[in-house]
């Protein structure tokens, strides 16, 4: 008699099979994925490099809003330092204008690009054999950024259910959920 129910209790338990990004933070334009196959990791790298934007894209899947504290990972003292909306328009620095006197902050993603976000993580249970994706979709539409969550019980990942081709910010994407 076989089961679809596996006993090892090392493989018990939801963990991170993969998680990916696309226009969260400095990681604009391309499908950036962490893959960890359930597996413990260790997520390092130079100053800079994103992994702080990696953790909180995480904990914005994970955690509500209002309990949400960004950028715990690099010892921010201010709770405001980073935010959604940051994260979304991809602020990166600040230049100061001689003629406006006065220092902008500087952007990778405008309103007139009609820019979109998609945060992703699959989960899996190797000892019950089952798989979760959580997912939340950002977009800018005239009326203001807009925001979806979505619970799949398949493996989703974007490039083929959030890609180029699989959006559109009149929302004609959501008819497929």
């Amino acid at each position: 008699m076989s089961t679809l129910f596996n006993n090892n209790n090392s493989e018990g338990g939801y963990r991170l099979r993969y998680m990916e990004v696309f226009n969260w933070g400095t990681f604009n334009g391309k499908i950036y994925r962490l893959q960890t196959n359930g597996k413990t990791s260790l997520l390092t790298g130079a100053n800079g490099s994103g992994k702080t934007t990696l953790i909180d894209a995480l904990l914005t899947i994970l955690v509500p809003g209002n309990k949400r504290f960004y950028n715990q990972s690099s010892g921010a003292e201010m709770k405001k330092e980073r935010d959604e909306n940051s994260y979304f328009w991809g602020y990166h620095g600040k230049t100061y204008s001689e003629s406006e006197e006065r220092a902008q902050t500087e952007q990778l993603r405008h309103k007139s690009e009609n820019p979109y976000s998609v945060l992703l993580a699959c989960f899996q249970n190797a000892g019950l054999l089952q798989s979760i994706t959580l997912v939340q979709v950002r977009w800018y539409t005239s009326a203001g950024l807009r925001k979806i969550f979505i619970v799949s019980p398949h493996q989703l990942n974007i490039t083929d259910h959030f890609g180029k081709g699989h959006f559109d910010v009149k929302g004609e994407w959501k008819k497929n959920w």
